[in-house]
């Protein structure tokens, strides 16, 4: 699971965004883009349709605050059409509020 893009980043997380992230999306619906789990610290993003990891991201905690300060993001266009930071950002705030 290489992804060598780093992109810098702040997001703050509170206990129930934490707690949602950490128990991951197994999805149900074939609308559900993302398979998503939680292990050692680290989140996981995978396009549930290809099985592809497109983003992981470090959990950093203190006590009860939780931060995600920078994240992967896959760049091999044939895995991931995507290539510009700012939507991978806003597509890991999205799933963040919707998970």
């Amino acid at each position: 699971m290489n992804i060598p893009h780093c992109i810098k980043i702040s997001i703050k997380l509170n206990q129930l965004q934490f707690d949602k992230m950490k128990s991951g999306n197994i999805p149900k619906e074939t609308d559900d883009r993302w398979f998503i789990y939680y292990e050692d610290n680290w989140l996981y993003f995978f396009g549930s349709r290809t099985g592809y990891l497109i983003f992981k991201c470090k959990i950093h905690h203190n006590g009860s605050k939780f931060e995600i300060r920078d994240f992967y993001a896959e760049r091999d266009i044939k895995m991931y059409g995507n290539t510009d930071d700012k939507r991978d950002i806003v597509e890991l705030k999205h799933l963040i509020e919707i998970h």
